[in-house]
């Protein structure tokens, strides 16, 4: 009995650790939005509201899911470009009146890898895991 539950254990343990590898844990730092002169600017307001939301992004599908990130929800999602070394992640996903493009730059050194979100209205950036 002992074995059996140790085995259960085990099995949760690993399969846990390998979903850290097909998905990156995402914070907002900062937002964005275009002003009436075209100019991207930093939109204080979003900022403070949005930083430190977390999403989490699916390396298989390039579905993106989180408590605000994405605002609305998803009904399809692809990946772009696939990760690997020397270049980033880039994914899609639209609900019914938008769509989304998340790339996360891979190449870049360290645990912390930046990202770009747009999601038709504004810029999120920050770092994933």
């Amino acid at each position: 009995m002992r074995k059996a539950i140790l085995m259960a254990l085990l099995a949760v343990v690993s399969s846990s650790a390998v979903a850290g590898q097909y998905s990156y844990s995402c914070a907002v730092e900062n937002v964005y939005l275009v002003d009436d002169k075209g100019r991207i600017k930093e939109n204080a307001t979003l900022t403070g509201i949005m930083r430190g939301e977390r999403f989490s992004a699916d390396l298989l599908t390039g579905n993106v899911a989180g408590q605000r990130i994405p605002a609305f929800p998803v009904v399809k999602s692809a990946v772009l470009f696939p990760s690997g070394k020397g270049k980033s992640f880039k994914s899609y996903f639209q609900g019914y009146n938008f769509v989304s493009y998340l790339e996360v730059y891979e190449y870049q050194g360290g645990e912390e890898k930046p990202f770009v979100l747009h999601d038709g209205a504004s810029i999120f950036s920050g770092f994933c895991e």
